[in-house]
C-alpha cells in the first residue's frame, strides 16, 4: 500500500493499541496525527515518530522504542521490508546537529 491509500485495520498485541494507517491519519489509541493525501514514505515515517512520541511520552523529542508489530504495519503500508523501515525510523529519530 502506498501512503494515502486506505488500509485495513492492522492487528497488534492485545494489550497495546493497534497502529492504524488510513488515507488521512496515522493513529493508535486516542492519539492521531494527520497525513497529506500525497505524502511520501519519509513523511509517513516522520508522522509515525511524532505519533508514538506523543502517545508514549507526551514529548516530541523523547526517544522511543520501536515495536515489531508497528514495523510490520509500516512495512505493509510502504512496501518496504520491516528492517528497512526500522533503519529509516532510527535515522528520522536522530537529532540533527
Amino acid at each position: 500500500m502506498k501512503c494515502g491509500q486506505k488500509s485495513d485495520k492492522m492487528v497488534g498485541v492485545a494489550e497495546r493499541s493497534d497502529l492504524i494507517i488510513d488515507t488521512h491519519s496515522v493513529r493508535t489509541g486516542a492519539e492521531s496525527v494527520g497525513i497529506p493525501g500525497s505524502c511520501t514514505t519519509e513523511v509517513l515515517l516522520e508522522r509515525y515518530v511524532s505519533l508514538i512520541r506523543l502517545a508514549r511520552t507526551g514529548s516530541l523529542s523523547d526517544p522511543v522504542a520501536l515495536r515489531g508489530e508497528d514495523m510490520d504495519v509500516l512495512a505493509r503500508a510502504t512496501g518496504l521490508e520491516a528492517e528497512v523501515v526500522r533503519r529509516r525510523l532510527v535515522s528520522v529519530m536522530e537529532p540533527v546537529a
